[in-house]
């Protein structure tokens, strides 16, 4: 005699959720240590998001091109997973400044912002 098992379906697999993107403006403690930068923000088409500050490789006269990460999404990852808290800004197109005071990264953190321009 054959038995069968019928397999149940239970719904949707769960997510990974650190690839889920985080809620503005907020800190998550990331896994790997390393400090990431996240902007929620539309720059408009053709435009990017540049990040300039004082820790880890940024600096203040130069920008580096963030990665647009898709739906209004921008990203930016230290690259050293020992570096200190560092304020920053962001800017586009690496010549319009964001509004108001520079953002402090938390080190080892996820730090997730809504620059206004």
């Amino acid at each position: 005699m054959i038995k069968t098992v019928a397999k149940s379906m239970t719904g949707p697999k769960p997510t990974d959720d650190s690839k889920a993107v985080k809620k503005p403006n907020s800190i998550v403690k990331t896994k790997d240590n390393a400090t990431k930068i996240f902007a929620n923000i539309d720059v408009g088409w053709g435009n990017t998001l540049y990040i300039r500050g004082e820790g880890d490789g940024l600096s203040w006269t130069k920008g580096i091109p963030m990665k647009n990460n898709g739906n209004n999404i921008w990203t930016w990852v230290a690259s050293s997973k020992k570096c200190t808290n560092f304020q920053y800004k962001l800017l586009i197109n690496d010549s319009t400044w964001c509004q108001g005071e520079n953002f402090t990264a938390n080190a080892g953190e996820d730090n997730n912002i809504t620059p206004t321009f």
